[in-house]
């Protein structure tokens, strides 16, 4: 019981940190923060920055089986070093839900190419459905933008953090914004991740920004949770820290900074979603970069475009 409730304590301190701007918000300029849900307003170094031809990830949650947790892991393994092969692979991670009464997982699965990408998520649903009590959940999403203790980048590769690393804390946030709002939005999300690097927190290992590249329906966008009523592009929120304790030090230090602008712009934050927010702690098991996510990465930084 103890444990649960340190799961879900942390859980909404991680919740609380994604609304939790930077002290500095505002106070340097920065380009334009592009709204996917209207027209582009200009280049853009914010988050939902996506180019719709760099990095794509297949996301996919599922719900197992409990007496089947140990064969849909080795199978969700195998299923993963054989994306490794394609061309277009850039680097995948196997997820675990941290609270152990759960037997959930999640697949995090980077490519170079959209169609790969939406193909393999496929594969990935329906090859490991029998070990599930219902559907995986899924999602494609575009990578517009990535952090790490070096710095951030609008042009990611998909391998600036964690890679080939297994055992450290990783969480995973689905957001459903206004469209109205994602500008708003959008600032408080990057300005926050600035914050964190600037923060320096012992065990940050890296965080990517991304955003699905088109209005899904909100029936398959949230299958088994509240549904927007406005249709909008999804935000996801992917992150790691070293272990648990890390991640808890980081989130704890700045709510005891008790800043007002930060209160203030936590309610922005908050007021910009339509549905409530969906955060999971997971425990990274498996880390594959593909054999070719070297050259993978080059040719989306150097061409912004897809590998096939």
């Amino acid at each position: 019981m103890r444990e649960k409730t340190i799961l879900h304590s942390f859980a909404v301190l991680l919740a609380m940190l994604v609304a939790l701007p930077a002290v500095h918000l505002y106070s340097q300029a920065r380009p334009a923060v592009r709204n996917l849900d209207s027209k582009p307003v200009a280049k853009t170094g914010g988050p939902d920055s996506a180019n719709a031809h760099g990095i794509t990830v297949a996301i996919a949650l599922y719900d197992v089986i409990p007496e089947s947790k140990s064969a849909f892991e080795q199978k969700a393994a195998e299923q993963l070093a054989a994306l490794a092969s394609n061309a277009s692979f850039v680097n995948g991670r196997l997820l675990r839900n941290m609270d152990t009464t759960a037997a959930q997982y999640a697949l995090y699965v980077k490519f170079s190419s959209r169609r790969e990408s939406e193909t393999a998520l496929a594969a990935l649903a329906a090859g490991l459905r029998s070990y599930c009590r219902r559907d995986a959940e899924t999602h494609i999403a575009v990578l517009g933008h990535s952090y790490s203790p070096s710095g951030d980048t609008a042009t990611p590769t998909g391998v600036e953090f964690g890679t080939n690393r297994t055992g450290q804390v990783a969480h995973l946030g689905l957001f459903v914004p206004f469209p109205s709002y994602r500008e708003e939005y959008d600032k408080v999300l990057h300005e926050t991740k600035m914050l964190t690097i600037g923060d320096k927190p012992r065990g940050y290992i890296g965080e990517d920004v991304l955003s699905e590249p088109d209005i899904v329906p909100p029936t398959k966008q949230t299958p088994y949770s509240p549904r927007a009523r406005e249709e909008t592009r999804m935000s996801f929120n992917y992150g790691e820290y070293n272990t648990m304790q890390d991640a808890e030090d980081s989130y704890i230090a700045r709510e005891e900074k008790n800043d007002p602008k930060l209160v203030t712009m936590e309610r922005i934050f908050y007021s910009s979603l339509q549905v409530p927010t969906r955060f999971y702690i997971f425990q990274v098991t498996q880390n594959i970069s593909g054999r070719n996510s070297a050259s993978a990465a080059q040719d989306v930084a150097h061409t912004g475009g897809e590998s096939n």
